[in-house]
């Protein structure tokens, strides 16, 4: 009965291998997270005014720190 109720997840984490490099989903939705998360905070910082090379700062900070708290997640 227990065994109906699993849920067997085997999916494979690569979605293509390109000689020595493979384009994983998970830096696919990273990519996808940072352009959407820049896209919607060009338009809140027109729309409040703020000067756009912040937002640049911003994002740089944003990559920067989510690479490393990822591999720090992985490690610990």
């Amino acid at each position: 009965m227990v065994a109906l109720l699993s849920i067997v997840w085997d999916a494979s984490p690569v979605i293509v291998t390109l000689g020595p490099l493979s384009l994983r989903w998970y830096g696919i939705l990273f990519s996808l997270g940072f352009v959407f998360g820049y896209v919607i905070l060009d338009r809140v910082f027109k729309n409040e005014h703020v000067p756009l090379p912040l937002l640049d700062r911003l994002t740089l900070y944003m990559i920067v720190a989510t690479v490393i708290g990822a591999r720090l997640g992985h490690v610990f």
